[in-house]
């Protein structure tokens, strides 16, 4: 189900947008490796590009001895990608002119919200310019360097992530593997906050419908939205997504269960993906499953059965020949890291 909303309407909203009146459009300049941008009095010399987005590109850059990241518009960012390629301005009542002042609106916000919020799983931001602004620099959360110690402070961290968010009354609205980070002493940290909204609010900013609450379709938002995406995150995380398509509820589920045993974390991601919220976990009570998992001996993360629950799921349902594997390993692989680095 598409919902309408009007952008002028949302960006007026003196919730969760400031006014255009007066702000003119950046021009989404694209960076080259050398460029030097300057802020603040600083030198920003580009590395490399690390990250892209819809909207957006993140490059690895440095300054002095200090390497940063420089979160920057797209030159054209109204070409979406991904699940965004719906077309904002098909689920969006608004011209072209009116869009990119959202777009523009929505990129200074995000800085702004993550400079007001103070938690240890968010990311640090430094100054905005008029199309690029600086953050600290963080590293993919790769599915090869994760493991079961490491998964469960994860799982932990983001659940009390949520529980400040919460607190807040700020909901992300796109969490998903992708949007998980570490930082150099290997904590977990939360980015991309794009397509945050206030509770009581929404916005009409793309979404990865995959891991979205269903509730979200319709654009409405509650402070158990993140909980529902938080689920579907970590079931993608333990195996079951496959090529960006997941298998229901109930057989993502089984795929924890006959990976892991543990019967309190099936209950915690059974709740947590609940369609319906009445049934849905609370954000305390996600915070409160994840500090028992933390503290237990559970094991929630195992690459090596990931791997050979994939193995014979995709090419063989049954156990598998390892003469016959040994031809298919390579196409194996690259669908086994895919399933949370695409």
């Amino acid at each position: 189900m598409r919902y309408i909303l009007n952008a002028r309407d949302l960006i007026s909203d003196q919730q969760d947008f400031v006014s255009t009146s007066g702000v003119g459009v950046a021009t989404g300049t694209a960076y080259s490796l050398g460029d030097v941008l300057e802020l603040d009095g600083l030198s920003y010399k580009i590395e490399s590009l690390i990250g892209e987005g819809g909207f957006s590109e993140v490059y690895k850059a440095s300054c002095g001895n200090e390497e940063v990241a420089i979160k920057a518009l797209k030159k054209d960012y109204l070409d979406f990608e991904g699940d965004a390629t719906e077309s904002l301005l098909e689920r969006v009542a608004c011209n072209e002119q009116d869009l990119k002042k959202l777009v523009y609106t929505r990129f200074c916000k995000e800085h702004s919200i993550m400079s007001e919020l103070n938690h240890n799983s968010i990311p640090i931001v430094g100054g905005i310019a008029n199309d690029f602004y600086v953050m600290e620099l963080l590293s993919p959360m790769r599915f090869t360097e994760l493991d079961n110690n490491t998964y469960k402070r994860m799982v932990l961290q983001l659940a009390e992530c949520l529980d400040y968010l919460s607190s807040e009354e700020i909901v992300h609205k796109d969490i998903k593997p992708d949007n998980l980070c570490v930082d150099s002493n290997g904590d977990f940290k939360l980015i991309d906050f794009g397509a945050y909204c206030h509770l009581g609010s929404a916005n009409p900013f793309p979404l990865t419908y995959s891991y979205a609450a269903p509730e979200l379709l319709t654009g409405e938002v509650n402070s158990k939205t993140d909980i529902f995406s938080a689920g579907r995150t970590l079931q993608a995380m333990c195996g079951a997504r496959y090529r960006g398509m997941f298998l229901s509820l109930e057989e993502s589920l089984g795929c924890v269960m006959e990976l892991y045993k543990s019967p309190l974390y099936s209950e915690m991601l059974d709740r947590a993906t609940q369609p319906d919220v009445i049934d849905r976990l609370s954000v305390k009570d996600f915070l409160r499953f994840a500090q028992r998992l933390n503290d237990s001996k559970a094991v929630l993360f195992d690459r090596e059965k990931i791997e050979d629950y994939w193995r014979r799921k995709l090419f063989f349902n049954s156990d598998y020949d390892p003469t016959i594997l040994e031809g298919r390993m390579i196409e194996c692989e690259i669908v086994i890291e895919g399933m949370v680095d695409v």
